[in-house]
């Protein structure tokens, strides 16, 4: 029997397992036997029946986890005590195969946070961020994106991370603003809450359930977690899924985080072309976290930060799109859509802020530019203002025209003037 065994057992200077790859290993009927090895006082004994455990816990993961307080003790390198496991020379690599097959049992269990848990003690990080499942190649077009074919665990772990990430970001910004009253306390922590993710205190007394949940969290490593969710957000910037890492940075209220998207999206400069098609992407997301700040966002301080980012990037854009359009030979160029549109939204976005004076310059600029389609698109932006009911913004942007504006308005008026005392 232990001869049987020991030959089961990798040799020496064989190359450890990896936790997460569960392919092309031998079907096991039972794992009982397996499971009675784990209380062997040899390490090499326990290291083999854990190798053999982790290929066969997807199909007995009800055997394994009435054996769960073994796995995680193996694990976090305890036990010693009555009827607990303790395994002297237990190496490493043998306690991160303990934690994968106890977070696969917890994810069948359907437990996700314990099972991200023990996931990030297993330590192959990188791999779960990245999502690499069975990857068939970035561009296979099986309908997946990239190709790839996800595996139900990585996608467990990727989701309970986000949530876990979310609520530590939301907790802390909760707390900042209810020491700081407001809005001075949002500011601190939309802008610099992703520096650090420590346990967040509550403000305000929850609920049993929601002891239970900041307790789980709490026991999330926070270095680890962090650096799950860094591989995760390199991850939307390779496969160009800004929208989606705006989503999680909205709802963690990080206001370094859509700086960073929002500088990526433009390019590893922060900036963008010159009116092309990547000018044309870069403002499809900028104008989707426009309306994403306006419609999911409740804390007016984030918003108003939020919006103003927008605004910068926006205007990098306008600025380069008006230097081709003026360049251009025809009355019409193929970036006027683009210009007109980016006008659009950085006058939505000056609006939404109460900054009046660069609405005006921005109009003054179309009015004045000599380009007839400028013209029209300066009016239009007027009028859709007007449309808007803001009367006291109205106001002030008409204040803050270009003062030559005002100058032929007052020639005009009083030649008007001096004709009629001729009469």
């Amino acid at each position: 029997m232990a001869t049987a065994v020991m030959m089961s057992a990798p040799p020496a200077g064989a190359p450890k397992p990896n936790p997460n790859n569960t392919q092309q290993r031998p079907q096991v009927a039972t794992a009982s036997g397996l499971l009675a090895m784990l209380t062997e006082p040899s390490p090499l004994l326990v290291s083999a029946a854990l190798t053999r455990l982790l290929g066969c816990v997807d199909t007995l993961w009800h055997e394994v986890a009435e054996s769960l307080p073994d796995l995680e003790a193996i694990a976090e390198g305890a036990g010693g005590g009555e009827g607990e496991v303790a395994v002297p020379g237990l190496d490493e690599s043998a306690r991160q195969t303990a934690a994968a097959i106890a977070s696969r049992v917890y994810f069948h269990l359907e437990e996700p946070v314990q099972s991200l848990r023990l996931a990030l003690e297993a330590g192959d990080i990188v791999a779960v961020g990245s999502g690499s499942g069975r990857d068939d190649g970035r561009d296979g077009g099986s309908g997946r994106e990239g190709g790839r074919e996800e595996d139900p665990y990585v996608e467990c772990l990727v989701s309970a991370a986000i949530e876990a990430y979310v609520a530590r970001m939301r907790r802390l910004a909760d707390a900042a603003d209810g020491a700081s009253g407001g809005a001075s306390g949002a500011a601190t922590a939309s802008g610099g809450a992703d520096v650090t993710m420590g346990d967040a205190p509550s403000s305000s007394a929850p609920s049993s359930g929601e002891d239970d949940e900041a307790a789980l969290l709490s026991d999330l490593d926070p270095t680890k977690l962090q650096r799950l969710v860094d591989v995760m957000f390199q991850r939307c910037y390779r496969d160009q899924k800004f929208n989606h890492a705006l989503g999680v940075a909205f709802e963690a209220r990080s206001l370094d985080r859509v700086r960073e998207i929002l500088d990526r999206c433009g390019g590893d400069n922060g900036g963008g072309g010159g009116g092309g098609s990547d000018d044309g992407e870069r403002l499809a997301t900028l104008r989707y976290a426009l309306d994403s700040a306006v419609g999911l966002v409740s804390n007016r301080t984030f918003r108003d930060e939020v919006v103003a980012i927008i605004a910068h990037h926006l205007s990098s854009i306008f600025v380069a799109t008006t230097t081709t359009t003026t360049t251009s030979t025809g009355t019409s160029s193929g970036n006027d859509k683009l210009h007109s549109a980016t006008a659009v939204a950085l006058c939505v976005s000056y609006q939404l802020l109460g900054q009046a004076e660069p609405v005006g310059k921005l109009i003054g600029q179309l009015l004045d530019g000599g380009l007839e389609d400028d013209v029209l698109l300066g009016l239009q932006l007027c009028f859709d203002m007007v449309d808007s009911g803001d009367e006291a913004f109205v106001g002030a942007v008409a204040a803050s025209l270009p003062s030559r504006m005002t100058d032929q308005q007052k020639k005009k008026e009083g030649e008007e003037e001096e004709g009629g005392d001729g009469e």
